[in-house]
């Protein structure tokens, strides 16, 4: 409801009066002088959308963390270095990263993400449980994984934009650096080389959760069969 407010409230004569201009100069073959209008347009569509946080660096949930800081942690880069999601990284290209993690400390008991919820971030566990689960049928929440030091997630809202795909609860007291979709954005202009490493590593992440989805897959397809 909020984004469609906004879009009402959009000055969509200028965007249909450049859009229009467009086509006719299309028409008439004049396309190298269509930029200067769809630019227009973009830039009346941007101070539209991003009130309402739809640019890439937007935080739209808050989780229900219990304190926040910088990363400072001497020990910090070491621990990381044993992650698969750092995996390849030089020293500057990680030094670099790990400046822009968060700290986010978690009581028991609390939800870090929900299912359902937008997410502009992903999370690496330090310290702490945590279970993965998801809504089924009349609403029964099913445990579908747990994570401890040295796992990630979230990191599907940063590659496909959606909504947050399950709910993460903290089992124990939790330590996660967080790692939001502006710093993201940052590092890939910084560092484009290291950026491709580190999406690498979320590919190769997701393609092992994958793997291990379609073998559980086919045991419950023997299972049903056996029955």
């Amino acid at each position: 409801m909020q984004v469609q407010k906004y879009l009402l409230q959009c000055p969509l004569q200028p965007i249909e009066a450049n859009i229009a201009a467009s086509r006719r100069r299309v028409q008439l073959g004049r396309t190298a002088d269509i930029w200067p209008a769809l630019d227009s347009v973009l830039g009346i569509a941007r101070k539209c959308l991003f009130p309402v946080g739809l640019d890439p660096a937007c935080r739209c949930w808050e989780p229900d963390y219990t304190g926040s800081m910088v990363v400072s942690s001497p020990g910090l880069k070491a621990f990381l270095l044993e992650t698969p999601f750092f995996g390849g990284l030089s020293d500057a290209s990680l030094d670099l990263l790990v400046s822009m993690l968060v700290e986010r400390r978690f009581d028991v008991g609390a939800t870090v993400v929900a299912e359902g919820e937008p997410g502009r971030s992903m999370f690496i566990v330090h310290s702490g449980e945590l279970v993965v689960s998801k809504l089924g049928d009349s609403r029964r929440v099913i445990r579908m994984a747990g994570l401890e030091p040295g796992d990630f997630f979230g990191e599907m809202t940063l590659i496909e934009m959606q909504n947050r795909s399950a709910t993460v609860v903290a089992e124990s007291p939790t330590v996660l650096y967080e790692l939001t979709a502006r710093n993201l954005y940052t590092y890939y202009k910084a560092d484009i080389y290291a950026y491709v490493m580190v999406m690498q590593n979320i590919n190769r992440e997701l393609c092992r959760r994958l793997r291990r989805a379609d073998n559980r897959i086919a045991e419950l397809q023997i299972l049903h069969a056996g029955q």
